[in-house]
């Protein structure tokens, strides 16, 4: 009886451990993913006046600014077709990027791209080397 009492009362805690763990897990991606929505929200009002006057050289070195941020991966910038205008890893400028791709159909997927995308199909998680980076997308 102590036995079937103790075995049931250790999958009792189990059970609620697991879900506890499991919503904190989500509880702090969302926090994640709010940050970094927020981040790249403030990069875009940041340097849309660079971007209305043309001045590429304050783009050039803002972004490259940004990059260089602990915890951020990379940040880059788009035309209309893909191709990398400006970015924070100086070899990526000017490379076109496959629309196809798993990060670009949540836009592309019809001929006229999304100018306004939810945000959990802006977010991706995916692994990198050692550790896991949060792609956010700002159309």
């Amino acid at each position: 009886m102590i036995l079937c009492v103790g075995v049931v009362a250790i999958a009792a805690i189990g059970g609620f451990a697991y879900i506890n763990l499991e919503t904190q897990r989500r509880h702090l991606i969302q926090e994640v993913i709010s940050g970094a929505q927020q981040l790249s929200d403030t990069i875009k009002r940041s340097l849309w006046y660079d971007m209305l006057h043309n001045y590429r050289d304050a783009l050039y070195n803002v972004i490259e600014v940004i990059g260089r941020q602990e915890g951020i991966e990379k940040v880059r910038i788009f035309n209309k077709k893909g191709m990398v205008m400006f970015s924070s890893h100086k070899e990526e400028i000017g490379e076109v990027v496959d629309k196809r791709a798993e990060a670009c159909y949540a836009c592309h997927a019809e001929d006229r791209p999304l100018e306004r995308l939810d945000t959990p199909k802006r977010t991706r998680i995916y692994q990198a080397n050692d550790h896991r980076i949060l792609g956010m997308i700002s159309p």
